[in-house]
């Protein structure tokens, strides 16, 4: 899959609608598809069959829709100010706390994980939100690859690969040579909730589809599966969002 970052205008009457579109290409999806991910961020996703003039087409045509989409979703927000308002992040089954301080006369990161809490001590810095997104990437790359090795022990194969990284808009997946991708944002769910992605991804080494099989293998993992992804909808939804303002590829 290869993407790429356009700026976009569109006139409408005397208002101008700017917005960024991420053009993807995929060799897995049959159509041409568009999410209005957040205010004035679209994601065109194109398959392999179809060509970039042709997805532009399409999403000229939905001028109007991606418009009055943007406008109704809320601005993304910002990830030191969810931690502020004291959320959560899950390293395993124990939720903690974020805080931080920032330090003049302090050269680098430093972070103290405490049973309840994780503290960060910050040299001075110009962006504290993308210093505060960077230390929970880097928490994910050790946490998440540990957590999925204790799933692995309820599963008949094991991932060849895991990989840590800040998708946009998926949790995770699954890739037919056997590497599990997970997003770090998954550190920010309910821990059951983040167990779950885990298992979801780990049972399509056994069944590369979400045939009625791969269900009925995945509720043997976690029980009641397709309830707990229907509450991963649902909460997922403010989860995915943050931190996304430093994310956008350029």
């Amino acid at each position: 899959m290869t993407e790429k970052v356009e700026h976009i205008s569109w006139n409408f009457g005397d208002e101008v609608f700017d917005f960024e579109c991420l053009i993807k290409r995929s060799t897995r999806s049959k159509r041409i598809n568009l999410k209005v991910s957040e205010p004035q961020k679209v994601i065109l996703t194109i398959p392999r069959w179809s060509s970039v003039a042709g997805g532009k087409k399409f999403l000229a045509q939905q001028k109007d829709w991606v418009r009055e989409k943007s406008l109704q979703l809320p601005k993304p927000k910002p990830l030191s100010e969810y931690f502020r308002e004291g959320q959560s992040i899950w390293l395993d089954e124990a939720a903690r706390k974020v805080k931080w301080s920032v330090e003049e006369d302090r050269k680098r990161t430093t972070k103290k994980i405490e049973p309840e809490y994780i503290s960060f001590s910050f040299p001075p810095v110009i962006d504290l939100e993308a210093e505060v997104l960077k230390e929970c990437i880097r928490l994910a790359q050790i946490y998440l690859p540990l957590r999925l090795s204790l799933c692995e022990q309820q599963v008949k194969k094991r991932p060849l690969k895991c990989r840590v990284g800040n998708q946009r808009s998926r949790w995770g997946s699954c890739s037919v040579k056997g590497t599990v991708s997970l997003n770090w944002r998954i550190l920010l769910l309910p821990f059951h909730l983040g167990e779950y992605i885990i298992y979801h991804e780990l049972a399509h080494l056994e069944h590369m589809n979400h045939s009625s099989r791969f269900w009925d293998y995945l509720d043997v993992l976690v029980p009641g599966a397709k309830e707990v992804d229907k509450e991963l909808m649902i909460r997922g939804k403010r989860i995915i969002s943050l931190g996304q303002a430093s994310s956008w590829p350029t």
